[in-house]
């Protein structure tokens, strides 16, 4: 955790402008007690692991069905632009900020 705090300080230092949220994959959300938590921490399972892992698959499946295509060029009409990818990453639920929010854990001291 150590190494988590040192990266949220100098994120903060270099970037002010920035709101940090530290977040660590483990499997557990109990921290040790000579640990140094991190305020605001979110500490993702293995088990939120997996809903990340299937909203990504889900995502990255919708992304290669092909748009209706352009009857002049014979193209896909849907665009590859980020405002393109922006109604599927809502969809589902890929904003990283969002997802960490409401389903990873905060951590807990024993």
């Amino acid at each position: 955790m150590d190494q988590l705090g040192g990266s949220v300080r100098w994120l903060n230092d270099h970037n002010p402008e920035v709101d940090a949220l530290p977040v660590m994959l483990h499997p557990s959300r109990v921290c040790d007690a000579k640990a140094t938590v991190v305020a605001d921490m979110r500490v993702v399972t293995q088990a939120l692991f997996g809903k990340l892992k299937e909203a990504v698959t889900s995502y990255a499946a919708a992304r290669q069905q092909p748009g209706p295509l352009d009857d002049r060029t014979g193209r896909p009409r849907t665009a590859r632009t980020p405002q393109a990818h922006r109604r599927p990453v809502l969809h589902h639920l890929l904003r990283a900020r969002a997802l960490l929010l409401t389903s990873a854990g905060v951590a807990d001291l024993w």
